[in-house]
């Protein structure tokens, strides 16, 4: 085959690869042509439930060096050659040359919230009139009357609002980011001092003034305040109302009306992601019927360990280079031959370690992609093919036997030179 139909072949068995969508969250696209296996993959986890360490670690990684081209490259190399001696040495591919090595992270992050309300309230200062915690979340309201402390009226009310495990679990709850407050309320009647809406600080012990005026107004007002998720260290919001109006005789009472209390809980959902793929030759041995490939690539796991900067990783924990559950015998593998290629294909779901130590589950497919009509068993690929070794035992045949006719041909004449010559004479007839 001639370098033009190599360069077909091998684009063929990548655009075949690049075809077969995935449908699960991780891929691995593994190619074979002749003496080269190209392992292509990307590993997409869920590290939302995992502790807020591992996030941090990956972030600051990535934006000191992955997101730094020249830093990125330089990683790559070194990484290549520890690769390429784990091939070598570990693995049994004495002849192995990692021809290419490309390596990345990236987190993805999106903002989910959840919506609460309170459970629980409680008057300090005033009387509460009418209506009940379900009015917030019906379209009525609670109302409260103030208490009159010589002209000066004084109306207090404090909220609970919890945040239940059941809706945050314990892992998602460092990844609060913010907690948004909507309240909507009126009052009676401007008053002259304060309509404050507070929150507890469990730091210092004290409520902290949020908006000192914002419920100072006679029709429905919507505020939407945003709060730290200090503010909620043991799980429960504690939401205060604070109303003063000083007033000369005579004094009129204060009506509050709370309409509704809301709190939006935001927390952040986080993907870690790894993108490999590397090129490697030296990975198969001819004989004269076929080509045999070693194929224990598609469960790589490198173990090697690779310094840069402040930071020394494993590749298989780091960059989730980590492909060990497929080892499972070729022969198990989903089998296919579509006329030019054969295609074996794997699903599994399994876990993995990540650098912080962190174990989190993958659920890859793996599509592995030969040219031409292949057999498998246990770790090794054969393509019948009419090799080198082939063609050179023909051209062998062909001259030992062209030899041997030209050697048949020069004794047969030299046979009839030296053979003597008989003489008939006429007449004797004894």
């Amino acid at each position: 085959m001639n370098k033009g139909r190599v360069v077909v072949a091998i684009a063929t068995i990548l655009l075949l690869s690049t075809l077969l969508t995935p449908v699960r969250a991780g891929w691995v696209r593994t190619a074979v042509t002749k003496d080269r296996i190209t392992v292509e993959a990307s590993l997409k986890v869920d590290i939302t439930k995992i502790p807020v360490a591992t996030y941090d670690f990956y972030r600051a990684f990535i934006n000191t060096f992955i997101k730094h081209k020249e830093h990125l490259e330089r990683i790559e190399r070194r990484a290549k050659e520890k690769l390429e001696e784990w091939l070598r040495t570990v693995k049994g591919y004495e002849k192995a040359v990692v021809e290419e090595l490309k390596i990345d992270l990236d987190l993805d992050i999106a903002i989910f919230y959840v919506s609460l309300h309170p459970d629980a309230n409680k008057t300090v200062t005033g009387t509460w009139v009418s209506g009940n915690l379900t009015d917030l979340a019906d379209g009525t309201y609670m109302r409260f009357r103030s208490y009159n402390d010589t002209n000066t009226m004084k109306t207090v009310v404090e909220y609970n609002i919890t945040i239940p495990s059941t809706v945050i679990p314990d892992a998602i709850y460092d990844k609060i980011s913010e907690i948004r407050l909507r309240i909507i309320g009126n009052l009676s009647k401007t008053v002259s001092d304060m309509a404050s809406i507070e929150v507890y600080n469990f730091i210092s012990g004290t409520y902290t003034v949020l908006d000192s005026s914002a419920l100072n107004t006679t029709s429905p007002t919507e505020t939407i305040l945003t709060i730290s998720p200090t503010y909620a260290p043991e799980r429960v919001i504690r939401l205060r109302i604070n109303i003063t109006d000083v007033q000369s005789y005579p004094s009129q009472f204060v009506d509050l009306d709370i309409d509704l209390i809301e709190a939006k809980v935001y927390y952040q959902s986080i993907a870690l992601t790894s993108y490999f793929k590397l090129v490697v030759s030296g990975v198969s041995t001819t004989t004269f019927t076929g080509r045999y490939i070693n194929a224990k690539l598609r469960y790589l796991r490198p173990v090697a360990r690779v310094s840069y900067g402040p930071y020394s990783f494993y590749l298989h924990k780091m960059f989730m280079m980590d492909l060990s559950a497929f080892n499972i015998p070729l022969e198990k593998w989903s089998r296919r031959f579509n006329g030019t290629h054969t295609i074996f294909t794997y699903s599994i779901d399994y876990s993995i370690t990540l650098e912080t130590g962190a174990i989190i589950k993958v659920d890859p497919e793996q599509t592995l992609v030969v040219e031409g009509e292949a057999t498998a068993e246990g770790d090794t690929i054969f393509v019948k093919e009419y090799t080198t070794e082939f063609w050179m035992l023909i051209a062998g045949v062909a001259v030992a036997i062209t030899v041997l006719i030209l050697i048949a041909i020069r004794v047969r004449k030299k046979a009839l030179i030296t053979e003597p010559r008989k003489y008939l004479v006429m007449g004797d007839r004894r």
